[in-house]
């Protein structure tokens, strides 16, 4: 632990008034403006180093700030659904990959696919492809947790990161998935489009030494499912 920011006060809208950062008796000290900052109050633009590391303080609400956030959003984001990108959901496995094996905790991943997807766009067109993933995206975002990770990974694939939960748990989400995406009236300008996937369940193992072993696991059996028939959950 190199130093710690913390807020000075809180306003009437629970936001900080001010920030500063306290160094923690570290080796090489912390900087501020290349000034030496055992403590220091914050303002926007300030430049900060500790260790190797360079950053820019930025004040909430100052249009630099939104700047550098409507980026992020950019470079993250699926720009069709909303959900994240693959880059970010690579991300997001890489980081539980690694707490799930530094903790031994369960760790699963569901890969999706739409079935006969390039029949629905040559029938109705791309635009009506397109309205299908973006339904499809916000369907599975509001049945999952707020702490799993949904993305789409490129074309009609999606993949669903699922910390703390087990095998059976995760074929559950799977399958529950796959029934609303069944049932769904899924509709583009007023003509229905019925829509089915199938899905690929994979679980962390002891054997797995990378975050794309699982991926690449949950990905096989997405494709075996696809080869046994469509609309059902491999795993």
């Amino acid at each position: 632990r190199h130093c710690r920011f913390e807020p000075l006060s809180l306003s009437d809208d629970d936001l900080p008034d001010a920030w500063r950062i306290i160094d923690l008796g570290s080796t090489n000290g912390t900087f501020v403006n290349d000034r030496s900052a055992p403590a220091a109050v914050l303002t926007h633009g300030d430049r900060v180093q500790f260790g190797r590391n360079i950053c820019k303080f930025l004040a909430g609400g100052h249009v630099e700030s939104a700047y550098y956030e409507e980026i992020h959003r950019l470079v993250t984001t699926d720009g069709l659904t909303g959900l994240s990108n693959r880059r970010s959901f690579e991300e997001a496995l890489g980081r539980e990959f690694h707490r799930a094996q530094r903790y031994r905790r369960p760790l699963a991943v569901i890969m999706l696919d739409i079935d006969h997807f390039k029949r629905l766009n040559d029938t109705l067109g791309h635009l009506a492809g397109d309205a299908g993933l973006r339904q499809l995206g916000a369907l599975i975002r509001g049945n999952v947790r707020r702490d799993d990770s949904v993305g789409r990974l490129g074309g009609e694939e999606f993949a669903i990161l699922l910390p703390e939960i087990d095998h059976a748990g995760a074929m559950r989400v799977a399958d529950k998935i796959r029934e609303l995406v069944r049932d769904t009236p899924f509709q583009y300008e007023g003509t229905p489009t019925p829509i089915t996937v199938s899905a690929g369940v994979a679980t962390l193992r002891e054997q797995d030494a990378a975050p794309l072993d699982l991926l690449g696991r949950a990905d096989e059996l997405l494709f075996a499912a696809k080869r046994a028939g469509r609309d059902q959950v491999r795993g």
